[in-house]
Order: structure tokens, then sequence, then C-alpha cells
């Protein structure tokens, strides 16, 4: 088992998640916020650093696979075949790019201020995302079409999807504030 860990100093630190020894150290170059593993290779692992930048490693060598700029946050989907992420020039919307390339593959547009968060459903079927508008959203993240909106009334810190049951939908829980 790995424990990832991303520092002020710009590094990510992989360590053995049973004997706490440092396995390896991986420069991102910028302080580290947001470190997330592959579900499906834990080899793979992206983060986003406060550049903006989200960058995929592969954890072995140390190498980095690609790099896109204007993100703040990473979050595979369960499948590990994308990655959900908003910022920069974008930061009103939520983008699904390939896991594998870092290409878009889909822009989800509806959000009227900053994106903060996005979680996929454990299926991996639906996104939901929550933003400074005071609003969840909940996407098809196969094809990005608007499911619903949730006005929470306040600005939306933190989203996790979740599977309720057969015959019921995938719910969005959210913690609300202001920042």
């Amino acid at each position: 088992a790995r424990l990832a860990s991303g520092s002020w100093d710009g590094f990510i630190r992989v360590w053995d998640a049973k004997t706490g020894a440092m396995l390896r150290a991986i420069l991102h170059g910028s302080p580290v916020g947001w470190v997330h593993f592959s579900p499906t290779d834990s080899r793979r692992l992206a983060s986003v650093g406060d550049d903006k930048t989200l960058t995929q490693w592969d954890i072995e060598s140390g190498e980095m696979r690609w790099r896109v700029e204007g993100h703040w946050f990473a979050v595979f989907s369960p499948d590990g075949h994308t990655i959900a992420t908003a910022g920069g020039a974008d930061a009103e919307d939520v983008l699904l790019v390939d896991a594998e390339t870092g290409a878009l593959r889909l822009r989800l547009v509806r959000h009227q201020h900053v994106v903060i968060l996005a979680s996929f459903s454990i299926d991996g079927s639906m996104l939901a995302s929550g933003s400074l508008d005071g609003a969840c959203k909940v996407w098809d993240s196969s094809n990005g079409a608007l499911l619903h909106t949730i006005d929470v009334g306040e600005s939306v810190r933190s989203v996790m999807g979740t599977r309720l049951g057969e015959g019921q939908a995938d719910g969005c829980g959210v913690c609300d504030g202001a920042p």
C-alpha cells in the first residue's frame, strides 16, 4: 500500500503506508495542493500545484507523463480513464481530460462562478461539481449532459458522489459555507 503527499516545498512524496518509509520524492516545481492516485494503476499519480499545472507522473520512474496548465484540482474517474479538473481561464467549467494523454474530452459549461472541486459517483456514470455560485451540479459523465442543479445557497466547498442503492439515483453530498 502506498500513500502520496504533496507539500509546500514543491515535492510529491510517495510512502510505504505500512512501514512509513519514503519510496520516492518527485519535484512538481511549486507547492502541491492535490495528489490523486489512479484507481486502476497505482503507478500513475496526478498532481496539481500552486502553479495551476495538472501533471501525471509515473511514480515508479519519477518521470512526468504529461502536464497541462490552468488547473487547481484533479480527481480520477473510478475506471481511471478520465480526470475531472477546473481552473484558470475555464474556472467556471468542469473539464474532463483523458487520463492517458491529458487531452480534453468534455467541457461541462454551466456554473456561474469558480468551480471548487468535483467528485465521480462510485460507478463513474455521474459527476457532481461544486462552485462558489452556491450550486452543486450533477452531470452525466459520459456525454456531459447536465442532469440537475442543487441550490445549496452558500458557496460549495466540497462535494462527494455516492451510490444510494438499486432503483435510486446517485446523490450529491455537500459541505457548504463561505470561504
